[in-house]
């Protein structure tokens, strides 16, 4: 007697499952796969072989690929290089923008609105195609010394005086302490001390004088040569007040995120935040967040900030200086596994648990968490692609166990093994 073996139907496919055991794979609606290599599971649930790939920029130590999709150009670092890297007809196109890093240390990256900004974890840098340069001017080392004198025209009273670096743009550095001399009629102020030299990427010092008895300062002289020492005798022309009193050059760190005009920095356990506009000055005394743990992500929707630790994942939207840090995930983002969806308006991110999408309202959604666990890890890479009618969100991890998943929804997300980059 012959038994018939009727065949089995298999699909539409769901996605990969790394928490089914062999014989659960098969669900209602569909089945999940428990491994797939070099196929996509396109939004109807076939499988379609994934598109060939070919080299096209070589390096000997490349690293830290990052690109912004509203401007359409992103950079990397090959050793000491910073790479620009752009798309010209169809064509991956790299020039060198500077040749001056640190060879091995990981870079993070945002954009103002009007550069990229880059930190790797001991200065922050403003960077186009032409080069980088610091973020923000520097600190003078040392406040000048103030001395009155006589023989001028200067009204009797008590004069502040504050100074500041400046570079070819207009951008200040934060401020020296303001220091007050007493003046008698017909006085004169001596300065001191002045730099004999301006640090790189700075072109002038400025100095800042209030009127007599009057704690506002102002703008009095821009010095394009240094000078060892300057001279008021009288009072000159006051202009612009001085805005980067009590700020400090905002801390480098491990991720940036540029959100409602403030630039975001974690620096170990602390996420720090620049003052509104002034992407590289903070307030020390109140510019930053102490969370517990360390904090692996930053990103940003048009409106709010995602911040990832270890062990939690929280939102703040908003003026963050007034913001409420709402818990909103307890289980850790991935470092350096995150980006934007900007015709969604959204955060997605990689966490321990899977592929989370977050709108600038604080809703999440965990693409993965009932199909794929992929365990805390010492790093990762990421990448949101639209190709074939498919948007897919494609991550490497490094740093735990092989695990390869698959999101079926509006996109699809595959984790991928080290092997597999």
């Amino acid at each position: 007697m012959t038994t018939q073996i009727k065949p089995a139907k298999l699909g539409p496919f769901l996605g990969l499952s790394n928490r089914r055991q062999a014989f659960e794979l098969s669900a209602k609606l569909g089945d999940y796969l428990a491994r797939a290599e070099n196929v996509n599971i396109t939004n109807t649930g076939n499988l379609k072989r994934r598109k060939g790939f070919a080299k096209s920029v070589s390096g000997a130590a490349c690293h830290s690929l990052w690109a912004d999709p509203r401007i359409g150009e992103g950079f990397y670092a090959d050793g000491t290089n910073l790479v620009y890297v752009y798309e010209e007809d169809g064509v991956l196109v790299t020039s060198v923008a500077s040749r001056s890093l640190i060879p091995g240390r990981l870079l993070a990256f945002a954009h103002d609105g009007v550069d990229a900004v880059l930190t790797d974890g001991i200065a922050n840098y403003r960077v186009t195609r032409l080069g980088m340069s610091p973020l923000a001017p520097p600190l003078l080392d040392a406040n000048p010394v103030l001395t009155a004198g006589t023989g001028g025209s200067l009204a009797a009273g008590s004069y502040q005086l504050c100074f500041t670096y400046s570079d070819a743009t207009g951008r200040e550095g934060g401020a020296t302490d303001a220091q007050s001399v007493i003046v008698a009629a017909n006085g004169i102020i001596t300065i001191t001390g002045l730099p004999t030299a301006f640090p790189n990427d700075v072109n002038s010092l400025v100095i800042y004088l209030s009127n007599p008895n009057d704690p506002i300062l102002y703008r009095a002289i821009k010095l394009y040569t240094p000078v060892p020492s300057y001279t008021f005798t009288g009072l000159p022309a006051l202009t612009g007040r001085c805005l980067t009193r009590m700020l400090k050059p905002l801390p480098a760190g491990q991720a940036l995120a540029f959100v409602n005009g403030r630039m975001h920095v974690a620096v170990g356990n602390y996420v720090y935040y620049s003052e509104p506009y002034m992407p590289g000055l903070y307030r020390p005394e109140s510019g930053f967040i102490p969370l517990i743990n360390l904090v692996t992500m930053l990103e940003s929707t048009p409106n709010s900030l995602y911040i990832g630790t270890t062990r939690d994942i929280f939102f703040i939207t908003g003026n963050i200086a007034d913001g409420i840090l709402k818990p909103t995930l307890p289980y850790g983002a991935v470092p350096r596994s995150s980006g934007q969806i900007v015709n969604k308006r959204s955060a997605w991110f990689l966490t321990e648990r899977g592929v989370v999408v977050g709108d600038d309202a604080g809703n999440v959604v965990n693409k993965q968490e009932d199909e794929v666990i992929i365990g805390p890890a010492q790093a990762g890479a990421a990448m949101y692609r639209e190709q074939d009618g498919m948007k897919q969100i494609v991550a490497g991890t490094f740093g735990t166990q092989p695990t390869t998943a698959v999101v079926g929804s509006w996109a699809e997300a595959e984790i991928i093994h080290k092997a597999d980059l």
